[in-house]
């Protein structure tokens, strides 16, 4: 069993192997802390990444789009605004992949589920497809998805 530590330091490690396996820069903040993991340069742009640990569910990728730390008062729960990071890239393990979801499709979300297979009843309406969220598409996109 993986503790949350390890789980974050994997995540990490493995967005950012995959980042530069498709060319995109990857840098690090000297210091711990800050609101976001790395900073991906893509296209001449500079992206602030927060790296998640995503969890799969059947056939769904669930991204955790919120913060939790302990203070004295117990844990705190805030959420990612679009002043702090520009998105989140999310590693799932059981998939072996890297996702990256910018910062309007998670600001003010608990978490944000991505498909992987068709939905049980069919439906395609409203659904966001793990496809097309791959880290791959900072490849070909310029500055993101």
């Amino acid at each position: 069993m993986l503790s949350t530590g390890q789980k974050g330091a994997i995540a990490e490690l493995a967005i950012a192997a995959r980042a530069v396996e498709l060319g995109v820069g990857v840098y690090r903040p000297v210091a711990e802390g800050g609101r976001y993991d790395l900073v991906f340069d893509v296209g001449g742009s500079l992206l602030r990444v927060q790296c998640k640990w995503a969890n799969l569910h059947d056939s769904v990728i669930v991204v955790c789009c919120r913060r939790c730390r302990r203070t004295k008062e117990g844990l705190l729960h805030r959420g990612y605004e679009v002043d702090e990071i520009d998105g989140i890239a999310a590693y799932c393990f059981e998939l072996r992949r890297s996702f990256y979801l910018p910062i309007e499709q998670i600001a003010g979300r608990v978490a944000l589920q991505l498909g992987v297979h068709p939905t049980k009843n069919n439906q395609t309406h409203l659904v966001n497809w793990a496809a097309d969220f791959g880290l791959e598409r900072l490849q070909s996109a310029g500055t993101g998805p």
